[in-house]
């Protein structure tokens, strides 16, 4: 949740709605109101929804609400003809770069402070304080095109923002308060920077603006560019600010970007589709609307749909970054719907809560390994891929995007690799070491919606001089007795296992595990020098 201040005057003449209305409509938006006086209306908006921290945004969405408009707003922009030209030595350090125009801008004191409080909140949440992505804002009037985004030294000079003389980079960033608290975003001998074609510097990118071309009120024309890691998070920031200025009545160009091998338009205006079907809509949220009253409630939450022969289909704008899966869509029904309109109804049936069957199964498996004298273990499910390549799993693991740490880059696929982990780290300990777990991994599966699927996988190992295929098999074989499994064991070859000494487990006819003795490459790479054998099965398999 973030914290906000629409200006009461500003937000109340852009809906063209009373003071009630806009209080008691707001929470319905995902804005709570927190408090409210003569200037401003303080609000705490959901991290789902950073075009909510504009006042023109929150405007947007309650004339929405409000019936007082409906649909996706109007984004079609014309090219600026302005270019933005990406060194390959900034963009190893700051890949993703995107940039609009904005034109005939009307700007008082109260919007652009306004400005620059969004500014600095899409920073902090879409932006994660600047490490995702950082916006900048410019005079367009005060620079030339084109423009070029390059490394600069320590020594380059210019005199950045609340500075009252040039400064070069490493003082900015010893001397400047700014640059202090942004200076762990850039390391080494050259730091990007945009600057226009007659060399100007624009920023220090990330850290600080140029003071010679800082927008104020007699700005009538921006050139606005955003630096990042993720085009998605970038472009969806960058539509945030051209839809606010968009609404106001300015002028919105695109921008042609330039990289070494390839060419972008910025901003990505097209919008998303996603499919929906009402029947689950009506058994999600307990209704019974007529599709076309879900084309309307979908309109009024400022989407545009059109009616297919059995589904809806739904284009969501770019501004808005938080949709990701049907159910977004089922959400935006039950708001605009309004849930203080759903009908109570009391339980039909007389019911005791209890564990679930999934439940019961996962807890006897546990503990049942526990009564082979093994020690319980409970690991991450983020996990290293290239910890996971150590035990030869990294193939199938689903990577993480934008990993916040080297540490935890993928979601683990096999439990084995963390548990050797483990181990690795306790080879000043006694053996024999046995130990297992029981826990939720996460694979491929491309019949599912999001391409993956979270199983539950129960895997054991045991670590000393006459660890071997034979004791670990008829572990596997007292294992599966007393869980009542059926499985049969069939020849298996893979490198983490010695040749000859491993077998996979299989239900039916479907594959669910292994079982073996680890080749001494695996064990080398984890640090081991004693054998170790192991099983893991699929207990679970996840719905799709």
């Amino acid at each position: 949740m973030v914290s906000t201040t629409y200006p009461k005057e500003l937000l109340l003449k852009a809906v063209s709605a009373s003071e009630k209305q806009v209080l008691e409509a707001l929470p319905n938006i995902k804005a709570n109101v927190e408090g409210t006086d003569d200037e401003g209306i303080t609000v705490e908006v959901t991290g789902d929804r950073p075009d909510l921290l504009s006042v023109f945004g929150a405007a947007r969405a309650l004339k929405g609400y409000l019936g007082k408009e409906t649909g996706s707003p109007a984004c079609d922009f014309n090219a600026s003809g302005i270019k933005v030209f990406v060194e390959p030595e900034a963009e190893a350090i700051r890949p993703v770069l995107v940039s609009a125009v904005i034109r005939n801008a009307d700007l008082d004191d109260t919007k652009i402070q306004h400005l620059f409080q969004v500014q600095e909140k899409l920073d902090l949440t879409n932006g994660r304080r600047r490490k995702k992505g950082s916006i900048g804002l410019y005079d367009l009037d005060q620079l030339k095109g084109p423009f070029y985004l390059k490394n600069a030294s320590m020594d380059t000079k210019f005199h950045p923002l609340k500075a009252d003389r040039e400064m070069t980079v490493k003082q900015i960033l010893s001397e400047h308060p700014t640059g202090k608290d942004y200076a762990h975003l850039v390391t080494g001998k050259h730091y990007p920077m945009l600057v226009d074609s007659k060399n100007r510097v624009l920023s220090l990118v990330d850290i600080i603006n140029a003071a010679d071309c800082a927008v104020t009120e007699d700005t009538k024309n921006v050139f606005i560019d955003l630096t990042g890691t993720d085009l998605h998070s970038c472009n969806a920031t960058l539509n945030v600010l051209c839809q606010d200025f968009a609404d106001q009545g300015a002028v919105v160009e695109t921008v042609e970007i330039h990289h070494k091998t390839k060419k972008l338009v910025t901003p990505d205006t097209k919008p998303e589709k996603y499919v929906l079907n009402v029947d689950r809509v009506n058994k999600l949220l307990g209704t019974s609307l007529p599709p076309k009253e879900v084309v309307q409630l979908l309109r009024r939450q400022r989407l545009d749909v059109t009616v297919g022969r059995e589904t809806l289909e739904c284009f969501t704008p770019r501004y808005r970054s938080d949709f990701l899966h049907e159910i977004d869509l089922v959400e935006e029904v039950a708001l605009a719907h309004g849930y203080n309109q759903f009908q109570v109804k009391e339980p039909s049936v007389f019911t005791v809560g209890s564990k679930s069957d999934r439940t019961y199964l996962v807890q006897k498996a546990r503990d049942q390994l526990a009564s082979f004298g093994f020690l319980e273990l409970m690991t991450h499910v983020f996990f290293s891929h290239a910890k996971a390549a150590k035990a030869s799993a990294e193939k199938d693991v689903v990577k993480i995007k934008n990993p916040v740490s080297e540490e935890y880059t993928s979601l683990r696929s096999l439990l084995m690799p963390s548990l050797l982990e483990v181990l690795s780290k306790n080879t000043h300990q006694p053996y024999p070491q046995n130990v297992f777990e029981v826990g939720e991994v996460v694979v491929k599966d491309p019949k599912t919606t999001t391409k993956t699927r979270t199983d539950v996988n129960a895997c054991l190992l045991s670590a000393h001089a006459d660890a071997n295929l034979s004791q670990v098999a008829s572990l596997l074989d007292e294992f599966n007795r007393r869980m009542n499994f059926a499985y049969t064991l069939k020849a298996y070859t893979h490198g983490r296992f010695i040749s000859g000494r491993a077998a996979e487990v299989v239900q039916g006819k479907i594959p669910v595990g292994f079982v073996g003795e680890l080749h001494p490459m695996v064990l080398e790479n984890y640090g081991l020098q004693v054998p170790v054998s192991a099983f893991e099965i699929r207990l679970i398999k996840g719905e799709h």
